[in-house]
C-alpha cells in the first residue's frame, strides 16, 4: 500500500491541473510504478469548494480538478454534513465509499475529539459514532426542533420579562392598586398577557391580591398592589428577572 498525501503537494511543476490529458497521463504513471511494486495506491485528494450545498453526501463528481473522478476505481469521500461550531469538539460528517465493482455505502460519523485544555485536565480523546442514514435524517430533525423550541421558548422568557417591567413601571406610585384592566390599559397589553406577568409577580413575591375601589359608588373590585418590605416601603431592589419559563404556563420556578 502507498499512501500520497495530500495530492497536491507531489504534482510535478509542469502540470496543469485543469488538464483533463495531464492529470490522465501522471495518474496512470503512479498507478503504473505501483502496481510494478506490488502495492496498492492510495490517493488522498479534496473535494472542490464552492459546491452548491456543501452538507449533502460527497459525489464522485465532487472531487476538485479534472480527470481525478475519470481515474478513480474506488472511493471513501468524507464531508461535513453539518457546519461545525467552534469549540464543540464534534464533528458531523458524510462518509460515501464506492466502487467501479458495484459496492457502495453511505453512512453518517459523528466523531466527538474533545476540547482543547491546556492544562491537560481533560484530554483529547477519538470517539466515532457510525449512523445509518435515516438515522441522520431522524436526528436532524430532531436538532432541528429542539432548536426552534429553544428560540420560540426564549421568545416568551423574553416578552414575559419585558411585560413584568411595564407591569411594576404602571404599579409605582399607585399604593391603592389597579385592576387588571386598568393595568392592561395603562401598561399597553392585552388582558392575557398582563395577566400572566401579574401572576409571575404575584408567585415572586412582588405583587400581592388587594380590592381596589373604584366609581361614585365605591365598588370593591379585585386588584393587586406592590408588596412592601417589612419597613411597609416598596423596595425596587427586590424585582427579578425571570430565569426559565418554559413553554405558555407563566406558574414556574423563577431565579431570586
Amino acid at each position: 500500500m502507498a499512501i500520497i498525501d495530500p495530492v497536491y503537494l507531489c504534482l510535478p511543476y509542469d502540470i496543469n491541473p485543469a488538464n483533463l490529458f495531464d492529470i490522465g497521463r501522471m495518474l496512470r504513471n503512479v498507478s503504473d510504478v505501483c502496481r510494478d511494486a506490488g502495492a496498492t495506491p492510495i490517493l488522498v485528494h479534496h473535494l472542490k469548494k464552492g459546491i452548491a450545498n456543501p452538507y449533502v453526501p460527497g459525489q464522485l463528481e465532487d472531487i476538485g480538478w479534472a480527470g481525478f473522478q475519470e481515474f478513480f476505481r474506488q472511493w471513501m469521500l468524507i464531508n461535513r454534513r453539518e457546519p461545525y461550531e467552534v469549540g464543540s469538539g464534534l464533528h458531523r460528517l458524510w462518509f460515501s465509499t464506492g466502487g467501479s465493482a458495484g459496492h457502495s455505502s453511505l453512512l453518517g460519523l459523528d466523531i466527538f475529539e474533545g476540547i482543547y485544555d491546556p492544562s491537560g485536565a481533560s484530554p483529547r480523546v477519538w470517539d466515532v459514532t457510525t449512523l445509518k442514514p435515516h438515522e441522520v435524517n431522524r436526528a436532524s430533525e430532531d436538532r432541528r426542533e429542539e432548536a426552534k423550541e429553544a428560540k420560540a421558548e426564549f421568545r416568551v422568557r423574553t416578552r414575559l420579562d419585558r411585560n413584568r417591567r411595564k407591569i411594576i413601571d404602571v404599579m409605582v406610585g399607585q399604593p391603592n392598586g389597579h385592576t387588571l384592566s386598568s393595568l392592561a390599559d395603562q401598561a399597553r397589553m392585552s388582558r392575557q398577557r398582563a395577566s400572566e406577568a401579574i401572576e409571575s409577580r404575584v408567585e415572586d413575591g412582588q405583587l400581592i391580591a388587594c380590592k381596589v375601589v373604584k366609581g361614585k359608588n365605591k365598588r370593591e373590585l379585585d386588584g393587586y398592589q406592590l408588596a412592601n418590605d417589612d419597613d411597609g416601603e416598596f423596595n425596587p431592589d427586590r424585582l427579578t428577572r425571570i430565569a426559565c419559563p418554559s413553554g405558555s404556563n407563566v406558574k414556574k420556578k423563577l431565579a431570586h
